[in-house]
């Protein structure tokens, strides 16, 4: 009997002292597998990839239109990015182009301008690219009737050459010229015809049979005419009356596109961002002017 009693004492002891031990067991178990998952073991890979950044990288200037040409028929100019022509007057005008998201579009057949080539400055460029129009030329930033015969700015057959160099080994049954808005700066008018008179006879020299087209300098805004150093819309009007006369002197067509984008010798505030160079629905009326007085 008294040991039956010291069997159940004992019971009493033993059962709640499993009872702990099974339980801080299982606590302690547990415990280590968290701790398994919150700290990766030395066999565990760490991603190392970068997450994002709030930092730009520096943006290229993207002055020049020559990358958006590979879809023209162009010269070499377009294969690659241009550096600025050096300017003989005090300085070069910006040379960027400016796209629109309403401009009307044309009816201009494609290939109309196919035979053409297409020289001069950054507005030239501009108008190659925004128009629409199909046809080789050589332009970029900044050029002038000098620094076409100084500067290789032209990419063709692997090497760099001038624009005059690369001109004559260019077949072409038209020319379009426009040279002005960068060499109002110059000191006298007639250093500026005189050099733009040799393009003429070195082009006749190469190209004897061509059609040779000398385009009217467009005007600015009023804004840029009346706070710009040197670009001046009566200096502009002066050098077109200029232009024309070596036209007739040189037996080659003057051709006013001024008038197609003008209102009284004024760029409107419409037609160009920066107030010099046309924007998309500009240059297609400047298009429109040279299909309707000259195309072919």
């Amino acid at each position: 009997m008294k040991q039956n009693k010291n069997k159940k004492r004992l019971l009493y002891i033993l059962i709640p002292a499993m009872i702990m031990i099974l339980t801080g067991a299982g606590f302690l178990y547990m415990h280590h597998k968290e701790i398994s998952i919150l700290v990766p073991g030395e066999n565990q890979n760490i991603s190392t990839e970068a997450g994002p950044t709030n930092k730009k990288d520096n943006e290229k200037d993207t002055t020049d239109p020559t990358t958006q040409t590979e879809n023209n028929e162009t010269a070499a100019a377009s294969e690659t990015e241009t550096t600025d022509a050096e300017n003989t007057g005090p300085e070069s005008v910006s040379t960027e182009p400016e796209a629109t998201e309403t401009a009307e579009t044309t009816e201009v057949a494609a290939d109309t301008f196919e035979d053409a080539l297409f020289i001069g400055d950054s507005r030239t460029e501009g108008f190659v690219l925004l128009s629409g129009i199909h046809a080789k030329y050589y332009a970029c930033k900044g050029l002038n009737v000098a620094s076409v015969y100084t500067d290789p700015v032209i990419a063709k057959d692997g090497t760099n050459m001038t624009v005059m160099d690369a001109v004559a080994g260019t077949e072409f049954n038209r020319v379009y010229l426009m040279f002005g808005v960068n060499e109002t700066g110059w000191v006298k008018a007639d250093i500026f015809i005189d050099d733009y008179r040799k393009i003429l006879e070195d082009i006749r020299a190469t190209h004897p049979e061509a059609e040779i087209y000398v385009q009217s300098v467009l005007p600015v805004s009023q804004a840029v005419s009346d706070t710009h150093s040197y670009v001046k819309n009566d200096k502009i009007s002066q050098y077109n009356e200029l232009l024309q006369k070596m036209a007739e002197e040189e037996k080659v067509t003057y051709v006013n596109v001024a008038e197609a984008v003008s209102v009284n010798g004024v760029l409107p505030d419409d037609a160009a961002l920066d107030g010099i160079h046309l924007n998309q629905e500009y240059c297609q009326k400047w298009l429109v002017y040279l299909t309707e007085h000259t195309g072919k």
